[in-house]
C-alpha cells in the first residue's frame, strides 16, 4: 500500500490526465479514489459501437482510460511506459462485499 496516499473522493478528469491519482493507485483502493468522469471518448475499444475509451498522453507514458460499463465515469486504465512497460487496473466487486475497488489485472512487456 502507498504510505503517501491521501484519499480522495473524486479525482477531476485534468489530475487523471495528469497522472495524479495514477501515481498513487493501490491494489484494493476504493474505486472513487481514482474515478473521473470520461467528457470526451474517441475510441470504441470494445467494439460495440459506443465510444468508450480515450487515450491521454503523460509525459512519456500512454494512457487508455476506458468506461466499460457505460455510466460515464472511467473504470478500466492500462498505462504503458516509454521502455513498453504496462501494467491495467480495472475497478471491480471484491467477494464478499458490496464495495468496488480497484484492482490490478495485468503487468509485463510489450513485444
Amino acid at each position: 500500500m502507498c504510505l503517501r496516499c491521501v484519499y480522495r473522493y473524486m479525482w477531476t478528469p485534468d489530475e487523471l490526465l495528469g497522472g495524479g491519482c495514477l501515481a498513487d493507485l493501490w491494489d484494493g483502493a476504493p474505486a472513487d479514489y481514482c474515478r473521473a468522469e470520461l467528457a470526451n471518448p474517441g475510441l470504441d475499444i470494445s467494439g460495440d459501437g459506443r465510444l468508450d475509451s480515450a487515450r491521454l498522453l503523460v509525459g512519456e507514458s500512454v494512457i487508455l482510460a476506458s468506461d466499460t460499463n457505460g455510466d460515464g465515469f472511467v473504470d478500466a486504465i492500462t498505462q504503458i511506459g516509454v521502455d513498453n512497460a504496462f501494467e491495467a487496473w480495472r475497478i471491480s466487486e471484491l467477494p464478499a462485499s458490496e464495495h468496488q475497488r480497484w484492482q490490478r489485472g495485468d503487468d509485463g512487456l510489450l513485444a
